[in-house]
């Protein structure tokens, strides 16, 4: 609750401050036993900016005494300029089929970018830009029972081979 009515999260202009879920809790055998120990796995969506360590030492001070806070995964939030050059490629073959080319607000859920960006050199500061781009429903991301419109997966291949195309060089 600490974590949570915390005002002075660290915060980003474009992105917002740093968001904090409760994904797993556990502890205990039994009803009626208390517990030797509990487990939280709590899941911060950074912003660019804050060191990871600053991170730590905050949820450990909220928390308090008898709480160790340990890293699960750390991944940088995934940062593309809206006037990237290639930006422009992406909404170029938007466009092209018939999608709406708007750059949507930054993401406040994890993505596979987050990892994939870090194992290819295209992590903060690096050169390669980064854009997430799928055929899902924003609102649909990391509900229970998670799902994508079979046509929104056509659109999608549509795209990807005009994208594709263009960044290799040859635009339908």
């Amino acid at each position: 609750m600490a974590l949570h009515d915390h005002a002075d999260r660290p915060y980003d202009e474009r992105i917002g401050a740093v968001t904090a879920n409760v994904g797993v809790l556990r502890g205990g055998a039994a009803p009626n036993v208390v517990p030797d120990a509990a487990e939280l796995l709590l899941d911060l969506c950074t912003v660019p900016g804050p060191d990871t360590q600053r991170l730590r030492s905050l949820v450990g001070e909220l928390a308090g005494d008898g709480v160790q806070v340990e890293d699960h995964v750390v991944l940088p939030p995934v940062d593309t300029a809206a006037d990237d050059p290639f930006v422009d490629l992406v909404r170029s073959s938007l466009k092209t089929v018939g999608l709406d080319d708007a750059p949507a607000p930054p993401a406040r859920y994890f993505t596979d970018a987050s990892v994939l960006a870090g194992l290819l050199g295209n992590g903060p500061g690096a050169a390669d830009p980064t854009v997430i781009l799928g055929p899902g429903e924003t609102a649909q991301c990391h509900v229970v029972d998670e799902w994508c419109l079979a046509g929104r997966v056509e659109q999608a291949t549509e795209l990807y081979q005009d994208l594709l195309d263009r960044w290799c060089g040859s635009p339908r």
